[in-house]
C-alpha cells in the first residue's frame, strides 16, 4: 500500500484491534465507553470509522467514488475491504485512500478528546484530500493536488576550507494550506557533525519555502555566536539572489531574502552563501 509510514502502522494497528477506542479502554478500566461524537452508542472500532453520521459524511465526501472505493456499507467493515485489496478485487490506490480517510477520521476523533477541538467532516476531507494527492497526484484532479517542493541542487556537498564550518538548511513543503518543516546541519572542515536544529513554519509559494529556511538559519547562526561560518542551500534561484545576482525572484521572497542578508551582515567572519 503506497501512503506514509504512519497510516501503515495505524492501519496494522485498526486490523489488528488494538486502536484505544473508548470500548477497549472501558473493558480494562473506569472509563467513559460512549462515543465522542454521536454521544449515545459504545465507541467500538467499526462504530468510529463507519456507524454514525460524522464517518458516513466523510466517506460520502470526495475523493472517493472516482477512485474505485465504495461507500463502506453496514455489511461491509474496513478489514473486508483490506481482504477484498489483497486478494486483488480493489487496487491499491483505492485501499490507500481509504486507510487515509480512516486515519483522518482516528485524528479528528483524538483532537476532539485530547484537545476538545472539532472541524466539520467537509474540513476534515480538504486534509484528506492534501495528504492522498502527495502520495498519488496522478489520480486526482489537478486542481486538488498540491505540487511538492521543486529545487535546484547546487554542487555536492563539499567541505569547506580549515578551521571553517558549514551550515547546510533544507526545507519541507506540501502546500500553503499546511505547516512545512526546516532543518539545519552544523558540520565542521572534517564533516563532522556539531550541532542541528529544526522548526516548523507556513510558506504560500515554494519559493517562499526555500528562501524561510535560509532566514531561520542565519538567525540561529547568530543566536548560537557561530564564526568562521559558510551557509549553504540547495535552491540556486535564492541563493543567486543573495549573492547580488540579476535573478528575478517572487515578491513573497524578496523582504524573506532581505532579512537573510541583513542577518548575516551581524555575523563574524562569515564567508557567504
Amino acid at each position: 500500500m503506497d501512503t506514509s509510514q504512519r497510516i501503515k502502522i495505524f492501519t496494522w494497528k485498526f486490523l489488528q484491534n488494538t486502536l484505544p477506542t473508548r470500548e477497549k479502554l472501558g473493558s480494562v478500566l473506569d472509563v467513559e465507553t460512549q462515543c465522542i461524537f454521536c454521544k449515545h452508542a459504545i465507541e467500538s472500532t467499526y462504530h468510529v470509522f463507519f456507524d454514525y453520521s460524522y464517518a458516513q459524511a466523510v466517506w460520502n465526501l470526495p475523493p472517493m467514488a472516482s477512485q474505485g472505493v465504495n461507500y463502506i456499507s453496514n455489511n461491509t467493515s474496513f478489514l473486508g475491504k483490506y481482504n477484498e485489496w489483497l486478494t486483488g478485487d480493489i487496487n491499491s490506490v483505492s485501499m490507500a485512500l481509504a486507510a487515509t480517510k480512516c486515519w483522518f477520521i482516528w485524528k479528528e476523533r483524538c483532537l476532539r478528546v485530547f484537545e476538545k477541538q472539532e472541524r466539520t467532516p467537509e474540513q476534515l476531507v480538504v486534509d484528506i484530500t492534501r495528504q492522498f494527492a502527495y502520495w498519488h497526484p496522478q489520480t486526482l484532479n489537478s486542481d486538488t493536488t498540491q505540487p511538492r517542493i521543486k529545487t535546484v541542487m547546487l554542487n555536492p556537498w563539499n567541505f569547506p576550507a580549515k578551521d571553517t564550518l558549514k551550515l547546510n538548511c533544507d526545507a519541507s513543503w506540501v502546500s500553503k494550506y499546511t505547516d512545512a518543516g526546516f532543518g539545519c546541519v552544523l558540520r565542521n572542515w572534517l564533516g563532522t557533525g556539531k550541532e542541528a536544529t529544526m522548526g516548523v513554519f507556513r510558506a504560500s509559494t515554494t519559493e517562499e519555502a526555500e528562501a524561510l529556511p535560509l532566514l531561520h538559519t542565519t538567525r540561529w547562526a547568530n543566536q548560537n555566536n557561530l564564526h568562521k561560518l559558510v551557509i549553504e542551500g540547495d535552491n540556486q534561484l535564492t541563493i543567486n539572489y543573495l549573492q547580488g545576482k540579476s535573478v528575478s525572484v517572487q515578491w513573497q521572497s524578496v523582504p524573506i531574502l532581505e532579512e537573510v542578508k541583513s542577518e548575516s551582515s551581524k555575523l563574524v567572519y562569515f564567508f557567504g552563501l
